[in-house]
């Protein structure tokens, strides 16, 4: 705790997590601090291979996958009063209640898909490269996929704690 922002582990942990970001473990993820006497955090980059797809785009509709890496391995069996555990589960279920939602996430994926669709971007993608098609669904798959790993999170987060050596 004295080496590494907490609250900054717990956010990111539940990033990776919604996202299903297998590639922000161990890569894709830069561990930085401000200065000298200052605690480390997580900070994410290439975000490829998202909500439901791979790095290349494809669909691979997995929503039960749990995102780890042998930091989070430990963190998640700091079973103390304030612990790791006991902040993720306060901190999901704060954020579940209006910030991580369906609704919510589709909010900026819509708004963000408009943007795209009305200055021709994908247009111009199908252009760019022979195998890109656009696809009008994807949309639904996102909302879909994002409600059923929303489900699979909250029990996920909401787990009983096993202390490590159990």
């Amino acid at each position: 705790k004295d080496i590494f922002d907490i609250n900054n582990a717990v956010d990111y942990f539940i990033f990776i997590n919604l996202l299903t970001a297998f590639d922000n473990t161990g890569k894709n993820i830069y561990v930085a601090r401000y200065d000298q006497n200052s605690t480390y955090f997580y900070l994410p980059w290439d975000m490829d291979g998202c909500f439901g797809t791979d790095w290349e785009g494809k669909i691979i509709n997995n929503t039960t996958g749990k995102v780890y890496n042998t930091f989070y391995r430990r963190l998640v069996r700091d079973c103390e009063n304030n612990g790791f555990n006991e902040k993720l589960k306060t901190r999901w279920n704060y954020l579940k209640q209006n910030v991580i939602t369906e609704q919510a996430i589709m909010k900026i994926f819509r708004k963000n898909h408009d943007i795209l669709y009305n200055n021709g971007a994908y247009e111009r993608e199908e252009i760019a490269y022979e195998v890109y098609e656009y696809d009008e669904d994807h949309l639904d798959f996102i909302s879909t996929w994002t409600n059923t790993r929303l489900q699979f999170l909250d029990n996920f987060f909401n787990e009983e704690c096993i202390p490590a050596g159990v």
